[in-house]
């Protein structure tokens, strides 16, 4: 079973680039913090601590890679399907996870957000069978 997840969020640190094993492929994977607000018991909102996610961008043609790792510092908006990924630690062999957000060509979405954008916007040009 897997969740869909929306989140705005801050980049915690730049964009990774790493290429898989199988088929050449590459991804960029980004660690974010997505700052929560909450009502106290005075009916005021305040920030909460904000809480850290990590992001997988898979499918993302050369130019769109260069978007994701040029956008540091910039919120933006996720859309993606939360995941938990396993692995053993290499010291004691004991398994660890961790909840991530996972986008591909496929499903999700990403984007900046424009709420401090003060260049003109251009529209990527459209090539078939992208989505």
């Amino acid at each position: 079973m897997s969740t869909t997840l929306s989140v705005a969020a801050n980049p915690a640190g730049a964009p990774e680039l790493h290429h898989t094993r199988e088929n050449n492929g590459s991804f960029v994977t980004c660690r974010v913090l997505v700052n929560c607000r909450i009502q106290s018991v005075e009916v005021e909102w305040v920030s909460d601590e904000p809480s850290a996610r990590n992001i997988k961008f898979f499918g993302l043609d050369t130019t769109r890679t260069r978007r994701v790792r040029s956008s540091s510092g910039d919120t933006f908006f996720v859309q993606g399907i939360e995941r938990i990924e396993s692995w053993p630690r290499h010291e004691t062999g004991e398994n660890r996870s961790e909840h991530i957000v996972v986008l591909d060509s496929r499903f999700g979405e990403a984007g900046l957000s424009l709420k401090n954008v003060s260049s003109p916007i251009e529209r990527a040009p459209y090539a078939a069978g992208a989505n």
